[in-house]
C-alpha cells in the first residue's frame, strides 16, 4: 500500500501564526496537531501540505525558512519524535526518511519513538530493529523511547543490539499511568543511572488521529494514520527552538 505523508510546514513561520507566536511555542500538542492539520490540500494526491505553504510565490520558502549556517549542522539540532498508531515496523523507516527528504536534510540528531499502551513485546522489537537500522545508517544519531514500563524497557534491553540513547517519560502522569503495571518513575531513574541513559521529560498525550483530525475532514473522512511526527529544530548556541512542525503517514480507507 501506498502511504500518504502530511506535512504542516513550520509553524513559526506560518503566516496563521505569526501574531501568536509566543502561544503556538507553549501550546499543547493536541492543540498544535489540530491546528496544524486543519488546512492541508494536495496538489499531487501523494503529498499534503498545509495551505499556508501555497500563499506565496516561494513554495519552499514558505515552508521552511533559511535559517542555516555554514557551521550547520553543528551549530543547530534537528530531533524527531514518532508517535506510533500502527506496530507495522516500517512505519519508522518511512516516516523518518520522509521528513529528512522534506527538509532535505542527511540526518537527525535524535529519534523518539512512542507505541501505543496496548503494543505487545515482539512487536516493539521489530520496531526497534528498524530503529536500530537507521541509527547504523546514519539517518539518526540517537535513538530512544517515549512512556514504556519498566519492564518493557529491561526486556529491550536484553534483547536488542543497539541500546537506547535515551528515555522520554511524562513527569506529571506517569506514575498514574502505569499504576497497574507497577511501573514508577523512581524504577525509571535508578535504571536509567545504572545503565548510563540520559532521561528527558514531555507532556504529550497519548494521540488518536481520528479524534485529532475532526477539523481536516479531507484527511479524517478519507485516510487513517499509521504515525505522527513531530520535528524541532533548536540552536545550539542560544538553546531555542527555530523551527518546528508536524507530519502524518496516511493509509487511505477501504
Amino acid at each position: 500500500m501506498t502511504q500518504i505523508v502530511a506535512f504542516s510546514g513550520d509553524l513559526l513561520n506560518r503566516q496563521t501564526t505569526l501574531n501568536k507566536r509566543r502561544h503556538s511555542l507553549i501550546a499543547s500538542t493536541t492543540d498544535e496537531i489540530k491546528n496544524s492539520f486543519n488546512d492541508v490540500k494536495s496538489t499531487d494526491g501523494q503529498k499534503y501540505h498545509s495551505s499556508a505553504c501555497f500563499e506565496t510565490g516561494n513554495f519552499q520558502m514558505s515552508r521552511y525558512p533559511t535559517r542555516l549556517c555554514n557551521n550547520y549542522p553543528r551549530c543547530h539540532e534537528f530531533n524527531v519524535k514518532l508517535f506510533l498508531h500502527s506496530s507495522d515496523p516500517s512505519c519508522v523507516k518511512t516516516g523518518v526518511n520522509s521528513i529528512l527528504s522534506e527538509m532535505n536534510f542527511k540526518y537527525a540528531d535524535s529519534l523518539i519513538l512512542a507505541f501505543e499502551k496496548k503494543i505487545n513485546s515482539r512487536e516493539i522489537k521489530r520496531i526497534w530493529t528498524e530503529a536500530e537500522n537507521l541509527k547504523s545508517a546514519g539517518k539518526v544519531q540517537n535513538i530512544g523511547v517515549a512512556d514504556m514500563t519498566i519492564e518493557q524497557i529491561r526486556d529491550l534491553f536484553d534483547w536488542c543490539s543497539i541500546t537506547p540513547d535515551m528515555l522520554q517519560i511524562c513527569p506529571s502522569t506517569y506514575d498514574e499511568d502505569f499504576r497497574e503495571k507497577k511501573s514508577t518513575i523512581k524504577d525509571i531513574m535508578t535504571f536509567g543511572y545504572e545503565h548510563h541513559l540520559r532521561i528527558t521529560t514531555h507532556n504529550d498525550p497519548v494521540l488518536e488521529f481520528d479524534e485529532l483530525n475532526l477539523k481536516a475532514p479531507a484527511l479524517a473522512q478519507k485516510y487513517s494514520s499509521s504515525y505522527i511526527g513531530r520535528y524541532v529544530q533548536r540552536s545550539k548556541d542560544r538553546n531555542i527552538i527555530t523551527m518546528k512542525g508536524y507530519f502524518a503517514g496516511l493509509n487511505k480507507k477501504e
